[in-house]
């Protein structure tokens, strides 16, 4: 089960770098919100990263409850349900 969880991240990681270096000349900085102390979301966090300063996009990486102080052109939060942050809605099922 673990590891087809970290097959699904990958795969949105790659995704959203894709999408985002794709439009990398209007993105002039980007803030990557991630949890370091939880190694997939670290990993995933540092591909996203390699991935956006390879296209030219300005790069800043910060603690989730750094996130409302925050003003980069685009916010990349990458997360797990048991992490709350700042208008983050309910999730229940």
């Amino acid at each position: 089960m673990e590891l087809r969880g970290m097959g699904m991240l990958r795969g949105f990681v790659a995704a959203i770098a894709l999408l985002l270096a794709g439009d990398a000349g209007a993105q002039t900085n980007t803030v990557v919100v991630f949890d370091a102390a939880i190694p997939a979301i670290r990993f995933a966090a540092g591909d996203v990263q390699a991935a956006l300063r390879a296209k030219g996009v300005a790069v800043q990486a910060v603690a989730p409850h750094q996130l409302s102080s925050q003003s980069g052109a685009a916010q990349i939060v990458i997360t797990t349900i048991a992490t709350s942050l700042p208008g983050q809605p309910s999730v229940s099922g």
